[in-house]
């Protein structure tokens, strides 16, 4: 049974990037798609253990990326497997860098997932001064340790995590952090976690893919989707 008390204290504890998160007041007058459109044929991917941990869907601008997120989104939060998400936007301070993300997916994963708010509290504790650190040294212990301590402890079925429009994040050496991060999380160890990922196929976004092992990702260009 998770304590709401302890969830609120996690949280209080948690910079969190306003307007980032799926189902936030901010992006609540955004569309979603229609029901039996392309984001049908997302639902294999997500239940096929055997299949890649990363799902890169890629497009030019106005292709539509976002909305595909939302309602990718909204059918994962229905059925209970949405981890977090994180919409980047350009022009939003705090939606448009790192210094937020994290600290972000953990608040996120918090009200999403539950059950991992012991573990996040302990990341917290042993690591008071975290939001000093650099992105890359967050991610282990606000994320990753906490969906591991937690898999005998919450239902058994993926876990996914949403991030949308990562081009929006315009230093390339921050595209390929997060892509590296994504990329390279050990399957033996975190068997249930995917990643949703859309962005533009501008060059920083494919190198930082096309140096990913083999197999570890799916990419899909958008209008190569078929129609239902």
């Amino acid at each position: 049974m998770v304590n709401n008390l302890e969830q609120k204290i996690v949280l209080s504890q948690l910079p969190v990037a306003e307007g980032a998160c799926f189902g936030s007041h901010i992006e609540d007058h955004e569309l979603t798609c229609l029901p039996n459109t392309r984001v049908d044929l997302l639902q294999d991917w997500v239940k096929n253990p055997e299949g890649a941990r990363v799902f890169w869907l890629n497009g030019m601008a106005g292709t539509g990326k976002s909305t595909i997120s939302r309602t990718v989104a909204q059918r994962l939060d229905d059925d209970k497997m949405l981890g977090a998400s994180f919409f980047f936007k350009t022009g939003e301070a705090e939606r448009s860098t790192l210094s937020r993300f994290f600290s972000t997916i953990a608040a996120d994963m918090v009200i999403k997932v539950p059950e991992v708010s012991t573990a996040v509290k302990e990341a917290l504790h042993e690591d008071a001064d975290f939001r000093k650190r650099v992105p890359g040294q967050q991610p282990k212990n606000l994320v990753i340790e906490p969906l591991m301590r937690s898999q005998g402890h919450r239902p058994d079925h993926p876990i996914v995590l949403i991030v949308d429009a990562l081009d929006e994040r315009k230093r390339d050496q921050e595209i390929y952090l997060l892509i590296n991060l994504f990329t390279d999380f050990s399957p033996m160890k975190m068997s249930q976690l995917k990643i949703f990922i859309t962005s533009r196929p501008e060059i920083p976004n494919r190198r930082a893919f096309g140096k990913a092992t083999a197999g570890s990702y799916h990419p899909v260009i958008l209008h190569e989707l078929p129609e239902p």
